[in-house]
């Protein structure tokens, strides 16, 4: 691993660097086609130290989805998904909540929050929807052209995607709980940190190891 990987490969080649890039907000989905030091540097990060923290984490993971069939890889991206929508379920419950709690407090943007978590709760299983009657099937037949025109739509569905957890930041100060400890807002914070980078390890499987490296199996 070098400072020229691109990120999404680091993320795929070498799981343990995971944890590392969530906690260095190095979006390896979205902006997976940028090196680790030009990441690096936008976030004002040296490569080098993220490199070494990798480094030090212990007993990798081990890249286990190399040698899988593509239906035990599209098993896993549903998983994921599934649990995904579990979580923006409770973020929903949570926020809903908060608002009625505290609606009346304007600093706290909660019909904003309460509404974006909806959208992206709705558009995610829009995606999904799509990628079960489209994606899937295109993948398992191993059909190339199919599958680059539905990984066109899938791209513009998980810009989308990343606009909105853009959006829960900017509303949520970056996932700050409040300073008046309310307990459910103090929760949604917490889980919406684990939805960020829930989503971002989802997009990553599904736009870069499991199209771009399963695909070359599918058909057999």
């Amino acid at each position: 691993m070098s400072p020229t990987d691109i990120l999404a490969d680091v993320a795929a080649r070498h799981p343990e660097a995971v944890p590392i890039l969530h906690a260095h907000d190095l979006d390896f989905a979205l902006e997976g086609h940028l090196t680790l030091e030009d990441a690096c540097r936008t976030r004002g990060l040296v490569a080098a130290e993220v490199l070494d923290a990798v480094a030090r984490q212990a007993s990798p993971g081990g890249r286990d989805w190399e040698d899988q069939p593509i239906l035990a890889l599209v098993q896993r991206l549903a998983e994921r998904h599934a649990g995904l929508g579990e979580q923006l379920d409770r973020a929903c419950e949570l926020a809903e909540t908060a608002l009625r709690s505290h609606g009346h407090n304007v600093h706290l943007r909660l019909p904003a929050i309460y509404s974006a978590l909806r959208d992206l709760r709705r558009d995610l299983a829009d995606h999904v929807e799509r990628a079960r009657r489209g994606l899937v099937p295109a993948l398992v037949a191993g059909d190339v052209r199919r599958v680059d025109e539905h990984a066109e739509v899938m791209r513009v569905t998980h810009a989308g995607l990343g606009v909105a957890l853009r959006s829960l930041r900017t509303l949520t100060h970056d996932f700050a709980p409040p300073v008046d400890d309310s307990p459910s807002l103090t929760a949604l914070c917490a889980l919406l940190v684990d939805v960020e980078r829930a989503l971002r390890e989802a997009m990553h499987f599904e736009g870069y190891v499991l199209f771009l490296r399963a695909l070359g199996r599918a058909a057999a």
